[in-house]
Order: structure tokens, then C-alpha cells, then sequence
């Protein structure tokens, strides 16, 4: 079995792919193996509650889920309690995957109308 081989840091951001990444491998034919955050996407998951282990699983398990972003980035994954916005392939690498952003959704809340209410 060949080692693993790690990926060199991003020459723009000299970010690192994660731990996470490099143990991940192909799943059900999707051949994600590195993961970029972006600053903005690694500072938001303290905030929303999140782990990268979480974020790069659902990433690798719903990658063949995704629908196109109408926003900068080019992918919207929705993980069901959170939402994940990334670019697919990343510089060009098709194995790489860039992270923009994270979010975790809100319950709604309901509707009252003013009829709602007592008098």
C-alpha cells in the first residue's frame, strides 16, 4: 500500500489541506481529497457549532448532491442542518475542493398572523 501523500500548502493562502482530507478517500466515485478553507469559512465554525470533520464528510457523502450556487462560489451543498458553499474543482486540481463558507440553518418560525391573536 503507497503512503499517503500530503499536499502542499496553497501557494496564495498557504493553507493546508486538513487531517480530515487526507484520511477521506473516493466515496461512491466521487474523488474529493483535499480540502481548502477559506479564512472566512474556517472562522465560522466555532460560531455555527461546527467541526471540519463534520463539514468535509458531508462534502465527500453529498458531493453527487449538490446544485449550482448563484453566488461567486461554484456549489451549494445542503447537509440538512447546515448549509456548506465551495468551489469544485479548486485552481484546477479536480481532486481539491475549496471551502467558502458555512452556515447552519434555523428552525422557522411560524407565521401569526394578526387574526392570530387574542382580542
Amino acid at each position: 500500500m503507497a503512503p499517503v501523500r500530503a499536499r502542499p500548502p496553497c501557494r496564495a493562502t498557504g493553507a493546508r489541506a486538513s487531517k480530515t482530507s487526507q484520511a477521506l478517500r473516493s466515496f461512491q466515485g466521487v474523488a474529493i481529497k483535499w480540502f481548502v478553507w477559506t479564512i472566512h469559512a474556517d472562522d465560522r465554525l466555532p460560531e455555527r457549532g461546527l467541526t471540519k470533520e463534520q463539514v468535509e464528510k458531508a462534502l465527500v457523502e453529498g458531493h453527487p448532491l449538490r446544485v449550482a450556487n448563484a453566488g461567486e462560489a461554484d456549489w451549494l451543498l445542503d447537509a440538512g442542518h447546515f448549509v456548506v458553499i465551495y468551489d469544485h474543482p479548486d485552481s484546477g486540481d479536480i481532486d481539491a475542493v475549496r471551502i467558502v463558507t458555512v452556515w447552519t440553518k434555523r428552525r422557522r418560525r411560524k407565521l401569526r398572523l394578526v387574526s392570530d391573536y387574542p382580542s
